[in-house]
């Protein structure tokens, strides 16, 4: 006995006491606890059998759960989900239950966890058991799974089967989740060094196409290693190899037999692939030898018995271990599929005979022919030859030379013998049937293990008998699916499963011509070889050589082009020249992208004599296509009208007239004066010149014309010059002419007819909108290739009926004119309906109020005039809610519109005109005298009845900036904003804003103006002030020798006339960029108008209150961009003047006046919305809960009988005695 038997059968004898401690387990836990011992287990446990708990307790815990210590870095998840299980498998579902468990299976730091998580009283309690899931997961969880199962992944190595490994990649895989392409990477990554490289040659070639599908191939190419090993007396672990002696004995049944009692290795009666446990896996990967006998397949004798055969030709997929061993790959020779066998043992390159004929491949024949000895002994001489032959396998294409065929049939189709070998000089790997060779510059990579699907044409039949004999004297039955095939097998393809292709009738085709003319259709034809007579082309007298220079190329452009010479070289189309011709290469792009290489030959065109050859004529070659037959009698008919004629001829071939040609010819001015006759008699002409081919020398022929005068011209006793030269024509030809009535002379007529007639009325109607029209069920409808509609006519307000619904109703949302139509066109149309519904939307008043304009904003850009002088013009602000310094939380700006001089004076946020008019003069007055104008925003200080007494008295002219719009004042505005800033980063250093107000305003003042291009306080007095940093530097103004000396005044006055310029052109600009995202815009008086309720006062949150108020009308029109309006009482207090900006025009419909109706707007300054009463109509009870509420029926002043509503008295009780009087009548009418 092996050595290693005895640790065989010990493991294989504990695997049977664990499966039999596995089998009690479960009769334990099928039968009842109370019929049972107590099992004894590691934990206090209640032994009361009346409580149910502590019973269900007992039974949970003799399921063994693992417990939780969170050391052993157990996933908190997957321990979650086997103790759910285990509660469900032991009946434990109420929640107070489940948490009684908690402590059983809980140990070490998870416990210690969960009895202080327990006992915290400021914590909240948990109370059900998916509130303990989550704060353990919380606890425990890892801090990245996918990352961590990513690592753990990459780091997997297979070191048993692969089905093992696959399974292991898998669990890993489902938290990683890693994407499909590095799945497949990876998985590749960690199997054995041998089982990877013949997958990654899989993976290069695209064979897989998914995880899966590489999966599963894996897990078969292992087991088809795992075999090969075992049928030569070897298993392999690893990189290693042992060999061991097979013992023991085969009982016939399908099992291997030991020397004891132990439990028997299962086998597949399919693979011969032993089915071991896990335990003879484990022994398995261990180094050792191993002694496995292998049986046959099993056969029944039933079965044998219902076989049936037929004799006639078989197919079947072989795959014996001769023929999986050779290198076989299936490739084409030309177009042809051919079964090719690399043999280094072959002395020279041999196709089948059969083969060649099969395809009829071009051969020579060859006389001594060569005598060939194959392996079985037969002898055969070799007639024939293939001088050359295009091979194709995969990515390698080659021209195969000296293809020697023998006769008769071969196995195979192609042998490439030594030859070939010495010439590729290809590493092959054997084991794995991989060829590997370097050709035309690159690598290329094949398989060569193909199995072909051979035709067995005498398929040998033994009786049962034989079989048993054959299997008594340690013979193997193998199973092997055969199907039988049509006679003609050799016309059609078979796939790997045996199973036929069908072809199509136009494949058949192609593959029969392919196959006739081989010689000419194999796509790489070599270069001809030499012949008697060689063709030269001819170049034109004193023609000189050309030889234009290279083209520029690139890269890309190069590696192409040196592929394509090393293809071309090889294949014999070219070859080395130094001739004194040349022509440059250029290179365009195929539609997939690839690159065609084109020969630029115009320069060799030039010089060469071009061929001259006449072209058929159409006409011919027409006759030939339909098969003309001249020997019938030809019928012409003609006819003529006052500006064409026209004529058709006919033939009778036993099948009725059929036309052969026709014509049509407008007549010339000369030829419009001629009389009906002679235009009759010219169309004959015409038409027996233009069809001459036909008519002359052919049988009797008959003229048919609708005009009798023309049988009598050739018997006309006196002709005219015109007429005689036409008798001259017609005898020449044996015409008879016939007459017929002008009715039947239809084709010609036709021709003779002016055309553009009938065409215009045709193309008048092609494009009628009535074509879409039709009747149906009663209604008109219009269809069009994508809906039908129902016609609206324009009777009442139907349509203004259906503008309502799908625009005003609560499902139709109030959308904009293109969403309204496309809604309404649907299912209707009537003209210009786009056109109705852009009207109907514009002028709807509730769209008015509330959707917001996407147009550019109204009113063009109009600047302020520029001062003709130095403080003519000032504009005055103020800078609010500052923090408080020295008392101070304001400061009034001051700025001069020409030379931008600002003038800084702190103050309070209640400052008063007082106040403010002190300020003025300290600062203002008193330095640069009173100006002209003043302009400021509409404050308190401004509007004050001081202020304006004040302006008055020193005869200023005060300009209030339009409300709501301070880009009135833009120039205040900016200053403000500078002010802010300086003091938002002076004052983290300073603290005290009013101490650094006069160096702030200084800072202005000494900085050049952006609009004038100058400082301020040159402007003011004619050159720049020291600055602490120039104080030393004064000499270099006084000593500098180009600085002319220029009076102080005249200096000054040129400094503001270029700071006049410099403004303007500014303006300019502003205007510019301003009125690209304006538009023109303008209103008169009486106009009626939405005002925008931005800075207007309402109730109620902003977000759903209206963004514009009106109708209102326009009263006054102060300018281009300000309007006065006609408020209403709630905003009396209210400026009334608005710009341009806050202002939308009301569209008013001519179409739908109902739309126009101006609706008052509700008191939106009060609680709630208040509207004048104008009606009461009618009066109900309804019903709310236990009582009943009295509702009247309003019609509201100013709006249509549609916005009518029911109210609750209680919405009426405050209303006035005339309301009241309404309600007292209403009632009246309905208690009677």
């Amino acid at each position: 006995m092996d050595p290693m038997e005895p640790q065989l059968l010990q493991l294989l004898q504990q695997q049977q006491e664990q499966i039999a401690q596995m089998a009690a387990q479960i009769q334990l836990l099928q039968q009842q606890p109370m019929a049972a011992e107590p099992v004894a287990v590691p934990v206090n446990v209640p032994e009361n059998g009346d409580d149910i708990d502590a019973k269900r307790l007992r039974q949970f815990l003799k399921l063994n759960p693992k417990k939780f210590s969170a050391e052993d870095k157990t996933d908190p998840e997957d321990w979650v989900y086997q103790i759910e299980v285990l509660l469900q498998a032991a009946q434990i579902t109420e929640e107070a239950s489940k948490l009684k468990v908690i402590p059983h299976v809980l140990e070490k730091a998870a416990l210690v966890w969960w009895r202080f998580r327990a006992e915290d009283a400021g914590a909240k309690a948990v109370t059900n058991f998916r509130e303990f899931k989550e704060e353990l997961i919380s606890q425990y969880r890892q801090q990245d799974p996918a990352r961590i199962a990513r690592g753990k992944l990459k780091q997997l190595r297979q070191t048993g089967a692969a089905s093992t490994y696959a399974d292991q990649f898998s669990k890993l895989n489902l938290r990683a989740k890693v994407p499909d392409g590095e799945k497949q990477y990876w998985f590749m990554e960690g199997l054995k060094q041998d089982l990877r490289t013949k997958v990654e040659v899989k993976h290069t070639m695209k064979e897989f196409e998914n995880y899966e599908h590489l999966v599963r191939y894996t897990i078969a190419e292992d087991n088809a290693m795992f075999l090969a090993g075992r049928s030569n007396g070897k298993r392999k672990n690893g990189n290693k190899w042992y060999g061991g002696q097979a013992s023991g004995s085969g009982n016939g049944n399908g099992h291997v037999s030991h020397s004891n009692d132990s439990a028997p290795m299962e086998v597949d009666t399919y693979e011969h692939i032993p089915k071991m446990t896990p335990a003879i896996k484990k022994w398995l990967s261990e180094e050792d030898e191993v002694e496995i006998e292998e049986t046959s397949l099993p056969v029944e004798r039933e079965e044998l018995d219902r076989v049936d055969l037929d004799l006639g030709p078989l197919v079947a997929t072989w795959k014996d271990t001769k023929s999986a061993n050779l290198l076989v790959t299936k490739g084409r020779v030309g177009c042809a599929v051919a079964n090719t066998l690399f043999d280094t043992g072959a002395s020279v390159t041999i196709a089948s005979g059969r083969f060649v004929e099969k395809h009829k491949f071009k051969t020579r024949t060859i006389e001594h022919g060569p005598i060939f000895r194959t392996a079985d002994g037969c002898k055969h001489r070799c007639e024939k030859i293939m001088d050359t032959a295009r091979f194709t396998a995969g990515p390698y294409k080659d021209t195969l030379t000296n293809v020697y065929v023998i006769p008769g049939d071969c196995p195979f189709d192609l042998i490439l013998g030594k030859p070939w070998f010495d010439e590729k000089n290809p590493e092959i790997d054997f084991p794995n049937n991989i060829i590997k060779m370097q050709h035309n510059g690159e690598t290329i990579v094949f398989r060569a293990d193909y199995h072909e699907q051979k035709v067995l044409r005498d398929a040998g039949i033994i009786s049962s008998v034989e079989m048993y004999a054959e299997l008594a004297s340690g013979g193997y039955i193998n199973i092997c699916m055969m199907k039988p095939v049509p006679d003609d097998y050799e016309n059609y393809e078979f796939d790997e499963n045996g199973h036929k292709l069908d072809k199509t009738g136009y494949e058949k085709y192609a593959d029969e011509i392919l196959r006739e003319f081989v010689d000419v259709t194999d796509p790489d034809i070599p270069y001809p070889v030499d012949r008697e007579v060689e063709h030269e082309i001819e170049l034109e007298p004193d023609a000189k050589a050309v030889a234009q220079q290279m083209y520029r190329l690139t890269f890309e452009e190069l590696a192409e082009l040196k592929k394509t010479i090393i293809d071309y070289l090889n294949k014999g189309f070219i070859r080395p020249s130094k001739s004194p011709f040349g022509a440059p290469i250029l290179f365009v792009r195929k539609k997939g992208g690839a690159l065609r290489m084109c020969v630029d030959y115009r320069g060799l065109n030039r010089i060469t004599k071009k061929n001259r050859c006449p072209l058929p004529r159409i006409e011919d070659l027409l006759d030939q296509l339909a098969g003309a037959n001249p020997d019938f009698p030809f019928h012409m008919y003609t006819d003529a009208s006052d500006f064409a004629f026209g004529g058709v001829l006919m033939q009778d071939q036993g099948q009725g007239l059929r036309p052969v040609a026709y014509s049509s010819k407008k007549l010339s001015e000369a030829e419009r004066k001629y009389t009906i006759y002679e235009k009759e008699a010219l169309s004959q002409i015409h038409h027996l010149q233009l069809w001459r081919c036909y008519l002359q020398g052919a049988p009797r022929s008959t003229a048919y014309t609708d005009n009798a005068v023309l049988k009598n011209l050739q018997t006309q006793p006196r002709l005219s010059p015109r007429q005689a030269r036409w008798m001259l024509v017609l005898q020449e030809y044996n015409l008879y002419v016939e007459y017929i009535a002008g009715k039947a002379n239809v084709v010609a007529d036709a021709l003779s007819r002016r055309p553009d007639l009938a065409m215009t009325v045709v193309i008048a109607h092609q494009d009628s909108e009535w074509l879409n029209y039709a009747f149906d069920h009663g209604y008109i409808v219009r269809r069009t290739p994508t809906r039908t509609q129902l016609y609206i006519p324009d009777v009442g307000t139907l349509r203004h009926d259906l503008l309502i619904e799908h625009h005003d109703s609560l499902l139709a949302g109030h959308f904009g004119a293109a969403k309204t139509g496309a809604l309404l066109s649907r299912h209707y149309y009537w003209p210009q309906q786009l056109r109705d519904v852009r009207e109907f939307v514009q002028a709807c008043q509730e769209c008015g109020n509330s959707k917001s304009s996407n147009q550019k904003k109204p009113g063009l850009l109009k600047s302020l005039p520029i001062p003709k002088r130095r403080f003519e013009v000032i504009t005055m602000d103020f800078v609010t809610k500052l923090p408080e310094a020295d008392g101070f939380t304001a400061i009034m700006i001051m700025v001069d519109k020409l030379t931008k001089r600002v003038f800084l004076a702190p103050t309070t946020d209640a400052v008063t005109a007082e106040e403010a008019a002190t300020m003025f003069f300290e600062h203002v007055i008193r330095n640069q005298g009173v100006p002209s104008i003043i302009i400021s925003d509409r404050g308190t200080q401004f509007t004050s009845v001081f202020w304006k007494s004040m302006v008055a008295q020193l005869g200023i002219k005060h300009k209030l900036s339009t409300a709501y719009h301070p880009q009135t004042d833009g120039q205040s505005e900016i200053t403000v904003r500078i002010v802010i800033d300086l003091l938002r980063t002076l004052h983290y250093q300073y603290k005290n804003w009013v101490k650094i107000l006069p160096a702030v305003e200084f800072a202005i003042n000494n900085s050049v103006n952006a609009s004038t291009g100058k400082t301020p306080f040159f402007l003011c007095y004619g050159e720049e002030v020291p600055t602490p940093a120039s104080i030393n530097l004064q000499f270099l103004a006084r000593n500098n020798p180009n600085q002319p000396s220029v009076d102080f005044a005249e200096r000054t006055q040129v400094a503001v006339q270029q700071a006049q310029r410099a403004l303007v052109k500014a303006q300019q600009r502003q205007k510019t960029y301003a009125d690209k995202n304006r538009r023109y815009l303008t209103f008169e008086v009486g106009d009626q108008v939405y005002i925008s309720t931005t800075d207007l006062p309402l109730k109620g949150p902003r977000r759903l209150a209206p963004k514009w108020f009106g109708p209102v009308p326009i009263i006054e029109k102060l300018s281009d961009l300000n309007y006065r309006v006609a408020l209403p009482e709630m905003w009396k207090r209210r400026h009334p003047v608005f710009h341009i900006e806050k202002l939308k025009p009301f569209v008013v419909s001519t179409k739908f006046p109902s739309r126009s109706d101006r609706r008052p707007p509700p008191d939106l300054e009060q609680g709630s919305d208040v509207y004048n009463v104008e009606k009461i109509l009618n009066r109900r009870s309804t019903r709310r809960g236990r009582g009943w509420r009295i509702e009247y029926y309003i019609k509201w002043e100013g709006y249509p009988m549609c916005d009518s509503t029911w109210e609750p008295k209680t919405n009426l009780q405050d209303a006035g005695t005339k309301v009241q009087r309404m309600m007292q009548e209403v009632d009246l009418q309905h208690n009677t």
